[in-house]
């Protein structure tokens, strides 16, 4: 993902990564009706790979959005803040909701969030 991050425009990269990760989301909803280990551990070893490389490009990225270096400091904390907030809340609720309408539609909005955000990165100059 470094080098991804390095070597390519980071907007379009994530773009692309975005829409991917929406694709493979999909899958999970594949993997509930069939019923397949297999491809739950296709599905699950696709988007890891995609979060992996996704990273380091939304961490460069802080460092050009943010020139100057006494801000920086600020910059990576909250976005560690923000992290560690759905990290801490986002199973709770992800839980909850697929309690009341069903792990597979839980899936089919995550995977739509990856298409919003792709779409909201193209409004980017």
């Amino acid at each position: 993902g470094g080098i991804l991050a390095d070597s390519c425009d980071r907007r379009h990269i994530m773009i692309a990564l975005d829409l991917v990760a929406g694709v493979i989301t999909l899958g999970f909803v594949l993997a509930i009706h069939y019923k397949s280990l297999p491809i739950l551990y296709a599905v699950t070893a696709f988007r890891a790979a995609t979060t992996a490389m996704y990273y380091p490009v939304t961490t460069s990225l802080i460092c050009m959005l943010v020139p100057e270096k006494q801000d920086l400091l600020l910059a990576n904390t909250m976005k560690s803040w923000a992290w560690s907030t759905m990290a801490m809340f986002g199973g709770f609720l992800a839980g909850s909701l697929a309690a009341v309408i069903g792990l597979d539609s839980c899936y089919l909005i995550d995977s739509l969030t990856f298409f919003i955000s792709a779409a909201l990165l193209t409004q980017i100059p």
